[in-house]
């Protein structure tokens, strides 16, 4: 039993890291969007 879950932590791994990168992708492509909406957020007046 002890080895079964050993042997399937790298597909948990892989699978953590293939669902972060379109996360991070999208990110870096709207990230100058992102900043200009905490700007704008953030001031009042």
């Amino acid at each position: 039993m002890i080895g079964e879950i050993k042997t399937l932590r790298y597909l948990l791994f892989a699978g953590a890291v293939l669902s972060v990168i379109p996360v991070v992708i999208l990110f870096f492509f709207c990230r100058r969007l992102f900043v200009e909406g905490m700007m704008q957020g953030g001031i009042k007046g």
